[in-house]
């Protein structure tokens, strides 16, 4: 989750670019030779192996300015049949909220994604209203695919699969005391 950004015209010259100790979650690289329209952090001068260099800390992946499609970092059931998605980057509302965009493991067997809406009308975690036939507790997992960036909408995902927890578990069926 680090790399040199290079200048082309003098490759001599680079700059370190950290896109794991502030980003949680942590920011990909970027594709080999991938042209960085611009980008922005926290200036930081660090020792690592001996070597002392400085380095831009990106906060989120809306540090890092690129014609690149966003990347599913987080999935969990937040309600029995609710779930929240968490991107790397800012999502195109329009692809982001298409329900075919997303599958679930169990949809062979009937389970289905009704309605998908990114949380306050813009920003990176999306919010899925599915119907599961599975029961709270069982493994699951969320399919995403097609899905562009805020910053370019035709740059599309491909498929990116994860895995969750389907529902949310009763504690008292764990025999936690009620509170």
């Amino acid at each position: 989750n680090n790399f040199l950004l290079v200048n082309p015209t003098s490759p001599a010259d680079s700059v370190m670019i950290d896109g794991f100790t502030l980003a949680s979650p942590a920011i990909g690289t970027p594709a080999l030779n991938a042209v960085i329209d611009s980008l922005q952090g926290i200036l930081n001068q660090r020792t690592s192996s001996g070597v002392n260099s400085y380095r831009i800390q990106l906060r989120d992946g809306n540090d890092l300015f690129l014609a690149a499609p966003p990347n599913l970092a987080e999935a969990f059931a937040i309600e029995d049949n609710r779930l929240r998605l968490v991107f790397d980057r800012n999502v195109d509302v329009a692809t982001a909220e298409n329900e075919a965009n997303y599958s679930l493991g169990s949809g062979i067997s009937g389970s289905t994604v009704d309605l998908a809406t990114v949380l306050g009308g813009s920003g990176s975690v999306v919010i899925l209203d599915i119907t599961s036939v599975l029961t709270d507790g069982t493994a699951e997992s969320i399919t995403a695919q097609n899905i562009g960036a805020a910053t370019c909408p035709t740059c599309l995902m491909s498929s990116t699969t994860l895995n969750f927890a389907n529902g949310v578990i009763d504690r008292m069926g764990l025999g936690y005391p009620e509170v």
